[in-house]
């Protein structure tokens, strides 16, 4: 018990005091308590309390009436329900001292207790000196650190083929992201070990493991697995992990991966930088391939993702022909297609086509123009946006690669392939047999070709006999080839007799072998020695260095020039054995740059080649001893197909009519060329609708285009043009529409045709886009134009065949007839050509000059 008083001062003066106070001092007893108790740093998933820390804060708040300062006892113990192996009991006591009243308690604890992945539980209570507070309920966590992860796994380089990833390094490199939920650094680590599954001769157990530190969240980590580890054919498998503070996410799944080196000559032989076909919709891809390897894994075209490609056309030891499709870019994405178990002809020349349906999701190989086998996918299709590559490990030949946007037909698949389009509708028992013993057609020039082919030897003039073979043979333009054997002579002449004697000669034997491109304006020239040989016994050419060069001339000047690289070299040097079965290669090219055409809309140039052979000081001993080439490279406007590219501009280019192929159109023109005077209209016909007027009745006909002699002339830009009304085609056109018209309906006065348009079209002869088409026949004064000299009578023939025949034999580019020809045989406007009629055997009916 107290007593108080108090007074007031102002200044010099003070109150009184006043009278004392009882006061009566009484404080409670003490009750401490402590509220919200947690653990942090923390948080809860699932209902469950996660501790992201080996060293944990536990917390509670403490309370207390009497005020006085408490203290604050924590334990932590495992938890009952805690695996066996944890452990049981106490882990961990502490206290902490001197914490004010309705204040915060915090304890960690201690480093070394606790264990990532224990389950654990923890109580607090508070103390007085005096008195302390029940224990909190248990409280459960779970130790559970933040784990840096790794994603994002790849191996460099890689290919993925029918599902299976492999590597054509020995060295190659693995590389994954690592994250970490606190944005921590990270070591990232990979194992690499023999695949289970891989031969018991291989090995098993690790092969490598390596690591690298310091790695942020969200980069990547790359490392290549040392030179020495791997070998050539064996699977593996590799994961990888990441590590920060001692804890890791765990290791990925096992990635397996085929050891599988691609050897000189199994690279691609052509890879684009973009995606060239429309995976994800309808497409058809095809090529003439050329293989020594049945039972090898080959692939002609396939279409790349980041991990797999979306499909493929090749072959494998196991299945025979392919065409695969995977299911999705991912690695482990399933693989359907068509596995056609027939096995491709060997060491030559065939047709490889795959179309895919979109729409019915159906995939089609094609060999020879026969479908072989058929497949639906139970999955649809994906875009892939990698690289399209060509000839991968392709132990061989490949050729005229076409990309379609559209699943092709069995008739035109038969087509691209030159042969009958019956082949395509054999029964599926002989398929394999139909495509086999098809002869389809193709006129690139193998080695051996050139050898058996009497009119690619070329012989030098010597008095009194002229050159024979001046150009070698071309096949096609695209193609020539010429051999030759240049010589080289040392003579003693007689003094007095003035005569000459040879008293040492070498003579080389050379195959040269021209190839052009479309979409190309290069030409590639591969030179193969056969033979060197010294024939008259002596000592000057012992040891001499042969070379050989190649001089490029150009028209106009600086329009060619030789192209030098690592593959192509400006001239080959070495002695006789250098040049035993030697073959080099040549490269020229004509730029659209560096100088001036006669016309842009062309770019037209000609490069005239021809090989240089020299020993030291000694001439060639007859002139003109070595054989020239002519290639011409244009950029015609025209060529919508191939917007630039070379010919061998070696002779007159000739159509093929094949009657395999265009059966209507055959027997049309076939008729024009045996019995002209019974096409449509006839010599023997009275009626003036069909003959022009200033023609008799009755006069003979005669057609151009069978010969050189008479060729067709492909009309210019102007007279071509649909767009240009009542230009030369256009008149032709209906010229030959009328003549059509009237002979099926001799009533029809004019319009719509008188037929079933959805089935006929009228064939005209010659054709629509040549000066020499219908309509110059109605003209009484022929005109001085590119199609000039005309013949004076009438030559003109119609007929009504199937409309798709029509379409596909004169208009269609990526078929066997008039519109590819203008396209692949480069046929400029105000050009000439001829035309080459093949009959059912396949042999050509008009070999006239």
């Amino acid at each position: 018990m107290v007593r108080w008083r108090a007074r007031s001062i102002a200044g010099t003066l003070t109150s009184p005091w006043s009278a004392w106070q009882q006061l009566t001092v009484k404080r409670p007893a003490s009750a401490p308590e402590v509220n919200d108790p947690q653990v942090t740093p923390a948080q809860t998933v699932g209902g469950k309390t996660l501790a992201l820390s080996l060293t944990p804060e536990l917390r509670a708040t403490l309370t207390d009436p009497r005020g006085d300062a408490l203290t604050a006892e924590f334990e932590v113990e495992h938890d009952p329900a805690a695996p066996e192996n944890q452990g049981s009991g106490q882990i961990w006591a502490g206290s902490v001292h001197g914490i004010a009243v309705n204040s915060r308690a915090v304890l960690a604890v201690p480093s070394g207790k606790l264990i990532d992945g224990w389950q654990v539980r923890w109580r607090v209570r508070a103390t007085s000196e005096t008195a302390a507070s029940d224990w909190s309920d248990w409280r459960l966590f779970t130790v559970d650190l933040p784990k840096p992860d790794v994603a994002g796994l790849q191996l460099t380089p890689a290919r993925t083929v029918d599902g299976v990833t492999a590597t054509e390094s020995l060295t190659p490199t693995l590389s994954a992201i690592a994250t970490h939920p606190q944005a921590a650094v990270s070591r990232v680590e990979f194992q690499v070990e023999h695949d289970p599954a891989a031969p018991e001769n291989q090995g098993s157990g690790q092969i490598w493991t390596g690591g690298v530190d310091d790695i942020a969240s969200g980069g990547p980590a790359a490392l290549t697995i040392p030179a020495g580890k791997l070998t050539d054919g064996w699977l593996i498998r590799w994961r990888a992990r990441a590590v920060a503070g001692g804890v890791s996410a765990g290791w990925s799944s096992w990635l397996t991966v085929k050891v599988d080196l691609i050897l000189p000559g199994e690279e691609p032989l052509a890879e684009a930088t973009t995606a060239l076909v429309p995976s994800e919709s309808s497409f058809t891809v095809g090529a003439w391939v050329r293989w020594a390897d049945k039972d090898g894994d080959y692939t002609v075209i396939e279409q790349r993702g980041t991990h797999q490609a979306a499909f493929r056309l090749g072959n494998t030891a196991e299945d025979g022909l392919v065409f695969t499709f995977a299911s999705a870019d991912t690695r482990e994405a399933s693989t359907g297609g068509v596995l056609s178990q027939v096995e491709p002809p060997v060491n030559q020349w065939f047709h490889l086509a795959g179309a895919y349906d979109a729409a019915t999701k159906r995939a089609t190989l094609y060999l020879n123009g026969v479908a072989i086998e058929s497949a639906t996918l139970g999955f649809t299709t994906w875009r892939a946006d990698g690289v399209t590559t060509l000839g991968t490990r392709l132990n061989g030949s490949l050729d005229d690669i076409w990309i379609y946007d559209k699943a092709i037909t069995a008739e035109e698949a038969a087509v691209a392939a030159g042969v009958t389009a019956s082949a395509a509708r054999v029964k599926s028992s002989v398929k394999a047999a139909a495509a086999a013993s098809a002869t389809p057609t193709y006129h690139r020039i193998a080695p051996e070709d050139c050898i058996k082919e009497n009119s690619s030897f070329y012989f030098p003039p010597r008095f009194p006999v002229p050159v024979r073979n001046p150009k070698g043979w071309n096949p096609g333009p695209h193609d020539w080839c010429v051999s030759q054997k240049p010589r080289f002579t040392v003579e003693v002449t007689n003094p007095r007799t003035l005569r000459s004697r040879v008293t040492d000669e070498a003579s080389m034997v050379l195959m040269t072998i021209g190839r052009v491109f479309n979409d190309s304006r290069t030409a590639e020239i591969e030179v193969i020695n056969l033979q060197l040989d010294d024939t008259v016994q002596g000592s000057v050419f012992d040891g001499q260095v042969f070379a050989l060069g190649l001089d490029v001339q150009g028209s106009p000047a600086f329009s060619c020039r030789q192209v030098v690289d690592s593959s192509h070299l400006s001239v080959y040097a070495g002695n006789e054995s250098y040049w035993n079965n030697r073959k080099v290669a040549f490269k020229i090219e004509s730029p659209e740059s560096g100088w001036t055409p006669a016309d842009t809309s062309q770019w037209l140039s000609q490069c005239t080649i021809q090989l240089k052979l020299t020993v030291r000081d000694l001439p060639l001993m007859y002139k003109g001893a070595m054989a020239k080439g002519v290639v011409r490279c244009d950029s015609a406007r025209e060529n919508q197909l191939f917007p630039r590219g070379c010919i061998f501009d070696h002779k007159m280019r000739a159509v093929e009519l094949h009657e395999n192929t265009f059966p209507d159109a055959y027997a049309h023109i076939y008729k024009a060329y045996k019995t002209p005077n019974l096409t449509t209209p006839e010599t023997t016909t009275t009626n003036p609708r069909l003959w022009p007027k200033h023609v008799p009745f009755g006069t003979g006909k005669e057609f151009p285009g069978f010969s050189t002699n008479t060729p067709l002339t492909r009309l210019n830009k102007k007279d071509s043009d649909p767009n240009v009304i009542k230009n030369r085609a256009s008149r032709n056109y209906y010229r030959s529409f009328r003549i059509c018209a009237i002979d099926y309906k001799s009533s029809w006065k004019g319009g719509a045709a008188p037929w079933d348009t959805s089935l006929k079209e009228c064939d005209e002869y010659p054709f629509q886009s040549t000066y020499q088409g219908s309509w110059v026949s109605w003209q009484a004064n022929k005109p001085a134009d590119k199609g000039a000299p005309y013949k004076p009578g009438v030559a003109v023939s119609v007929s009504l065949i199937p409309k798709q025949q029509n379409t596909n034999w004169g208009a269609t580019y990526h078929l066997a007839g008039l519109g590819r020809f203008y396209m692949n045989d480069r046929i400029l406007y105000n050009e000439n050509f001829i035309l080459h009629l093949y009959n059912a055997a396949g042999n050509l009916v008009n070999p006239g000059p």
